[in-house]
C-alpha cells in the first residue's frame, strides 16, 4: 500500500482485515488491526469467502478497501458406487466394453465423472478385468479410489452349420454304410472346429429314418446341438429269371418251373405265372439260396394245349416288384394218332416187308418220330421193337409220312404196331396194329409120289406131288 499522501505522505502505518461468508451472508467480524505486515492466518471454515483489506498511513487515513474470493475446501469428493459389468465374449480377444463412468459429489463442487481405468470403449480380454476410478475436486482434494469388475464372460453356444439329411440306397438287408462329413462348429471365441456326431459317419444304418445327433462343446462347455436324418431306402426292383424250362420247350403232365431271385434287402416272396392275362399258378418254394421252384399241372382244364408264356414276380422286402422277361413254351398233353396203310392184315410176304403209314400231332405239336414193334400173332408176348426202325421228323411235317422195309429175322406169322412220338415227349398208346402178316422167304418143298421115276406110262395117267410149306403153306400147286 501506498500513502496518496504523496511526498509529504506520513507513511502507511499498518492495515485492517474482514472476511465476508458469502454461503452465509454475514461478516464473520468487524474490522481487525492486522499490523503493518500484510500477512495474516484467519481460520475459517469451509465455504466460500470474500476477504477485505484497507490500509490506514501514520496520519489515520484510510484506504478505500479492496476483496478477494476465495473457496476452502479441505473434502474429498465422493466417487458413486458402480456395479459390475457383465458382457458376453464377441472374439477371441475379448469384447469391446462400454459403461458408463460413476458419477462423483463434492461439497463445493458440482456433481462430475470420474476417470476411470480401462477406459469404457477399450478391448476387455476374457475373464475379469478390476476398473479403477479416481477423481480430484478443484481443491486438488483426491477422492478415495473406487472400483469395478468387467466380466467378459462366453455363456454363448457354438453354431453348428446346417447339415442337411443324407438319403441312401440299402446294399443289404441290414440297410448300409453311410460315409458323411461332420459338419463344422463356429465359436465366438474358439473360432471353427468340427462337430462330433452319433451315429458317427462310416456306421452301417439300418433301413428307414435314423436321427443323427451332432453336438459341439467350447472350451467354456457351452454346448450346441444340431439334427439331420439318415435315410436308408430300398427303391431298387429285385431282379428275377426264369432258369427251368428255356423257351420254345414243350411241357405235359406235372412240369417243375424253377426261377432266381435276388435283391439286396431280400426276397419276400416269387409268384409264377402263365398266359397273356397273367393266371397265377401259384408262390414258389426256395429250395436253394436264390432260387425258387414250383410245380405246374399242365393238365388242368384251365391251362389246355398250346402256347403260353410264363413269368415270375419277385418281391423284395420293401414291396418293389419285379417280373421277368416272359418266355413261351408249349404244353401238350394229347398223344399223336398213327394210321398203317401197309402191311395190310393177313398178307403174305416173301421181300421185307413194307411198313408205311402217316402220323398226325396238331394242333398243339408235331410228331418226333415213330417206333415199331412186332409180336408173333396169336400170342400174349410184349411187343418187341423192331431195331433201328425208328423213324423220325425232322422236317416237323405233320402229318408225319413215313416208310419203312422190314425184314425179320426169321420166316412167320406175325402182328405189326406202329407207335408216334411227339416233341412233347406224349407216346401214343395203344398205337395202329396189323395181325397175321406172314413172312415166309423159305421155297416150299415138293416130291412125286406116281408115277415112279422111270416108269412108263400110256393113256391117262394119274400125277400126284407131295408138296409142304411150314410157314405159309401151299397155295398152289401147278404142273408142267
Amino acid at each position: 500500500s501506498v500513502d496518496p499522501g504523496g511526498v509529504n505522505a506520513s507513511g502507511v502505518k499498518g492495515y485492517y482485515k474482514r472476511v465476508w461468508s458469502v454461503d452465509l451472508g454475514v461478516y464473520s467480524g468487524e474490522w481487525s488491526w492486522i499490523g503493518n505486515v500484510l500477512s495474516s492466518t484467519t481460520a475459517l471454515n469451509e465455504g466460500n469467502w470474500e476477504l477485505f483489506v484497507k490500509s490506514e498511513d501514520n496520519a489515520g487515513n484510510q484506504s478505500s478497501e479492496s476483496s478477494a474470493a476465495l473457496t476452502v475446501d479441505t473434502t474429498a469428493p465422493v466417487i458413486a458406487d458402480h456395479g459390475d459389468v457383465i458382457t458376453e465374449a464377441t472374439s477371441p480377444s475379448g469384447a469391446i466394453v462400454f459403461y458408463t463412468s460413476p458419477g462423483t459429489t463434492d461439497n463445493i463442487d458440482a456433481q462430475g465423472v470420474a476417470t476411470c481405468l480401462p477406459a469404457s470403449g477399450n478391448t476387455f480380454s476374457l475373464g475379469d478385468t478390476t476398473v479403477t476410478c479416481n477423481a480430484t475436486d478443484s481443491a486438488g482434494n483426491p477422492a478415495v479410489p473406487t472400483t469395478f469388475v468387467v466380466h467378459v464372460v462366453d455363456t454363448t453356444p457354438p453354431v453348428i452349420d446346417a447339415h442337411s439329411d443324407e438319403t441312401v440306397e440299402a446294399t443289404s438287408a441290414s440297410g448300409a454304410i453311410v460315409t458323411y462329413t461332420d459338419p463344422n462348429a463356429t465359436d465366438l471365441v474358439d473360432g471353427t472346429f468340427a462337430a462330433t456326431c452319433v451315429d458317427p459317419s462310416g456306421s452301417e444304418f439300418p433301413i428307414g429314418t435314423t436321427a443323427v445327433t451332432c453336438t459341439a462343446t467350447d472350451l467354456n462347455a457351452n454346448t450346441a446341438l444340431s439334427l439331420f436324418n439318415v435315410i436308408i431306402q430300398d427303391t431298387t426292383d429285385p431282379t428275377a429269371s426264369i432258369t427251368s424250362p428255356s423257351a420254345d420247350t414243350y411241357l405235359r403232365g406235372t412240369a417243375t418251373i424253377m426261377a432266381d431271385a435276388s435283391d439286396a434287402v431280400g426276397i419276400a416272396k416269387v409268384e409264377f405265372f402263365y398266359a397273356s392275362i397273367g393266371t397265377k399258378i401259384g408262390e414258389g418254394t426256395e429250395t436253394a439260396p436264390g432260387t425258387y421252384s414250383i410245380d405246374w399241372d399242365t393238365t388242368s382244364p384251365d391251362v389246355g394245349d398250346g402256347s403260353h408264356s410264363l413269368w415270375v414276380e419277385a418281391y423284395d422286402n420293401s414291396g418293389n416288384i419285379a417280373s421277368s422277361d416272359q418266355i413261351s413254351v408249349t404244353v401238350d398233353n394229347t398223344e399223336p394218332t398213327s394210321t398203317i396203310d401197309s402191311p395190310g392184315d393177313g398178307t403174305y410176304w416173301k421181300t421185307p416187308i413194307e411198313i408205311f403209314g402217316s402220323s398226325t400231332d396238331l394242333p398243339a405239336t408235331t410228331v418226333e418220330y415213330v417206333k415199331f414193334y412186332y409180336r408173333t400173332s396169336g400170342s400174349e408176348e410184349e411187343w418187341t421193337e423192331i431195331s433201328d426202325s425208328q423213324q423220325n421228323n425232322d422236317a416237323e411235317d405233320d402229318p408225319f409220312l413215313w416208310t419203312y422195309d422190314w425184314t425179320p429175322s426169321s420166316d412167320g406169322v406175325y402182328d405189326i404196331k406202329a407207335e408216334a412220338t411227339d416233341d412233347a415227349g406224349n407216346t401214343e398208346i395203344g398205337g395202329p396194329t396189323v395181325e397175321n402178316v406172314t413172312y415166309d422167304a423159305t421155297n416150299p418143298t415138293g416130291a412125286w409120289v406116281t408115277p415112279a421115276a422111270d416108269s412108263t406110262v400110256h393113256g391117262i395117267v394119274a400125277l400126284e406131288v407131295s408138296a409142304s410149306d411150314d410157314t405159309a403153306g401151299i397155295k398152289d400147286v401147278k404142273f408142267q
